[in-house]
């Protein structure tokens, strides 16, 4: 493996298994918590009602020195390679970011998830990416504009035989690239 690319896997590596901490699942080493960038989401006018403020946590599970406030519904000190978090809390919502930025996309591992971006020249997945348990994805801003990222969630028990009649569960958020 060249050497770059080997450094942008430890990289990555490194930074998933910080947001895997921070999602309470465990790390096998502890990396520290990066310097806070701006993420924003906002309520759609047909939108659920409000999500209450929530504060971050650090690598230990409790809140960090550098926690932030969210008076959206994406709490999370953001490292630099991903803005926030999304999940299943934000279905509805309109999510603003800036060309460049990214997101985890964790709708959890109770359903399986087929993910749709309806325009991926503004939105798309960040391909050869290994994500934690339970995430679909990395999505990248990629140019100025407005799409919307849906996804259908089928319960695993659609592939047994005979198929259970359990419903599927969508969900949908509005995202701006400023």
């Amino acid at each position: 493996m060249p050497e770059r690319s080997r450094m942008l896997a430890y990289g990555l590596a490194a930074g998933l298994l910080w947001l895997a901490s921070c999602t309470g699942s465990y790390a096998s080493t502890p990396v520290p918590p990066p310097t806070p960038t701006a993420f924003v989401a906002t309520a759609s006018p047909a939108s659920s009602p409000p999500a209450t403020p929530a504060t971050t946590q650090g690598a230990g599970g409790g809140p960090s020195a550098g926690a932030t406030q969210s008076t959206g519904l994406i709490a999370q000190t953001p490292t630099p390679s991903e803005s926030g978090t999304v999940t299943l809390a934000d279905d509805g919502q309109t999510i603003e970011l800036h060309t460049g930025e990214r997101f985890l996309l964790e709708l959890g591992s109770d359903y399986d998830w087929t993910v749709t971006v309806a325009d991926q020249n503004i939105v798309s997945r960040v391909v050869n990416v290994l994500v934690i348990r339970g995430a679909q994805g990395i999505y990248e801003a990629k140019q100025p504009g407005r799409t919307t990222l849906s996804a259908t969630g089928d319960p695993p028990c659609r592939k047994a035989q005979p198929p259970c009649a359990a419903p599927s569960r969508t969900f949908r958020i509005d995202i701006v690239v400023r």
